[in-house]
């Protein structure tokens, strides 16, 4: 329960800095025989690509701004890019950060416009009623 990740100094930093980190300690990794962490360093790699790529996609979508998951994912991920290399280096630690934002991707990819902003069907005032069936 302690601190939350931009508490301090170094809890954000320059936008990209902790995530071009992050993938270069895990492509020198991946030439290393012995690494500091149990998962093999491409898998790390590769969870790594995945997961911005996933973002990246998202944002994409979300800079149509719909609705408003679209402003909560955009103001997120400002954060999450400008994350410093401790807080994105270990790949526990870069799932941990970006989880909410990860969450948040099914719902800025599926979403349509917003229910409020739906257009409804235009109607014609010169047509005439509908018929019913006891006018038969």
């Amino acid at each position: 329960l302690g601190a939350w990740f931009t508490s301090g100094a170094n809890g954000l930093g320059a936008p990209l800095a902790g995530w071009k980190r992050a993938l270069l300690d895990a492509g020198t990794d991946t030439y290393s025989q012995t690494s500091a962490q149990n998962t093999p360093a491409e898998a790390i790699l590769v969870v790594l690509v995945g997961l911005l790529l996933l973002l990246a996609v998202a944002g994409l979508f979300a800079l149509r701004i719909r609705g408003p998951i679209d402003v909560v994912y955009l103001l997120l991920a400002v954060l999450v890019a400008c994350l410093v290399p401790s807080a994105t280096v270990l790949l526990r630690d870069a799932l941990r950060n970006a989880a909410v934002l990860l969450a948040l991707v099914p719902f800025v990819l599926n979403s349509s416009t917003w229910p409020m902003h739906r257009a409804r069907p235009a109607t014609d005032e010169r047509a005439p009623p509908p018929a019913s069936s006891s006018d038969a």
